[in-house]
């Protein structure tokens, strides 16, 4: 797992607000507790965002951000624009 830089924002300001605890290892836990449902929360919902992108059907976004086997999304993607006439991102083929 790993911290993004918004979540160490998170955690600074959350120890700074909590300046009115005098004792060091109170305000450390105060801290990580509030701070860390904070960042636990949105690293899931950024998580499962990522994760749902696995049963979308907008061709782009599925080759952009999804994970698994990208050869076989891009011929998938091939084949489909040669059956429809459209080019990789769904417009027209405009022949010369």
């Amino acid at each position: 797992m790993d911290a993004g830089v918004d979540d160490v924002f998170v955690f600074i300001n959350t120890f700074r607000q909590s300046g009115s605890i005098v004792s060091l290892r109170d305000r450390m836990w105060h801290t990580l507790t509030s701070a860390g449902k904070a960042t636990f929360f949105t690293s899931l919902t950024t998580a499962s965002a990522f994760a749902a992108n696995i049963f979308s059907s907008v061709i782009i976004l599925h080759l952009t951000f999804s994970v698994g086997d990208d050869d076989a999304d891009r011929r998938q993607t091939k084949d489909a624009s040669e059956r429809n006439n459209t080019g990789p991102l769904g417009g027209p083929v405009i022949s010369k």
